[in-house]
């Protein structure tokens, strides 16, 4: 299996004149995507840039999302009870690109790396922040960095280069409130994926994601894609360090038969809860997302050992995109 080296200081390399393709321990400081020479027209297509962070207590399972496509951006959120298996709200708003700002992946960059209007969040050495209020939803939380996160710098077929890291198991403090219901973060654990990219017009990918307890009390996360960056982000966390895995196979699944996911050191079954759904025909634009939530079982094989899980919760999703 491939190793993860030290993240390096920058996503593109200046003695080999080119990104520095791989999977890394750590984040790098700069994404340096400008490095890459295209017309302004296809940088504004092209590039897109979020960041996404999953909010995971004993009592629920949330995310909330910013994104900036060049020429349009949106955030979404959407609220699962663990206990009941209902969603207790979600939605999503579009806006154009002048009142979202992401910023491409990397330490350097501010501390506030994404805002939609109100809504931001803030990304420093040791801490991320999420604020938002939309419609019935708010939420405000702080986690700490407690592991080394994932960068994987990729080259796209059809398009050019996707720098993405990846933070999980991040110590919750603060509170979400949906309807008449306030909860306490505290005791949760914040995930996140941030990503830039010059991408494909058509990008598809299916990703698993987890966070968690193994069977033997530890604590426990995990990444997995099928398609697009592929296996240079497939990384489990156990013992406090990343692992990389190899590209699974996901099957869709839906709450009658679960999802699977299959490669040769990871067999799982992930049993749906609830789903976010999205539908968007804009004939230029068009894309299909399902995410969903529910609890992952089976093993991994990671740093050598077995990795045995049992209701491990996270989420699941199948997305289609044409942007």
């Amino acid at each position: 299996m491939r190793p993860l080296r030290l993240a390096p200081t920058s996503a593109y390399d200046e003695k080999t004149g080119a990104f520095a393709f791989g999977s890394y321990r750590g984040r790098v400081a700069r994404a340096e995507l400008d490095r890459e020479r295209v017309s302004r027209l296809k940088r504004r297509v092209t590039q897109k840039k979020w960041v996404y962070t999953a909010l995971i207590t004993d009592e629920l399972v949330a995310a909330f999302a910013i994104v900036h496509l060049g020429y349009a951006s949106k955030r979404f959120y959407y609220v699962l009870d663990r206990t009941s298996g209902a969603v207790l709200g979600e939605g999503s708003d579009l806006g154009g690109p002048l009142g979202c700002a992401v910023h491409p992946v990397g330490s350097d960059a501010p501390e506030r790396v994404a805002r939609f209007g109100e809504s931001t969040i803030e990304r420093s050495p040791t801490r991320m922040c999420v604020t938002a209020r939309l419609r019935g939803f708010s939420v405000r939380a702080e986690a700490k960095e407690a592991m080394p996160e994932m960068t994987a710098i990729a080259r796209i077929p059809d398009g050019v280069v996707n720098v993405t890291e990846k933070g999980v198991l991040m110590p919750l403090t603060g509170s979400l409130a949906i309807g008449d219901r306030t909860f306490d973060l505290a005791g949760g654990h914040l995930g996140y994926d941030h990503t830039s990219g010059l991408m494909a017009r058509h990008t598809s990918w299916r990703w698993a994601f987890a966070m968690g307890k193994d069977v033997a009390g530890e604590p426990f996360a995990m990444n997995l894609v099928s398609g697009f960056v592929g296996e240079l982000e497939c990384t489990a966390w156990t013992g406090g360090e990343p692992y990389a895995l190899a590209e699974p196979v996901i099957h869709v699944g839906d709450k009658e038969t679960p999802w699977r996911i299959e490669s040769a050191d990871t067999k799982l079954h992930a049993d749906e809860r609830a789903r976010h759904e999205e539908l968007t025909n804009l004939r230029v634009i068009r894309s299909r997302f399902i995410q969903a939530t529910g609890t992952f079982r089976g093993h991994i094989v990671a740093d050598g050992r077995e990795i045995d899980l049992l209701g491990v919760p996270g989420m699941i999703e199948d997305q289609d995109v044409l942007w």
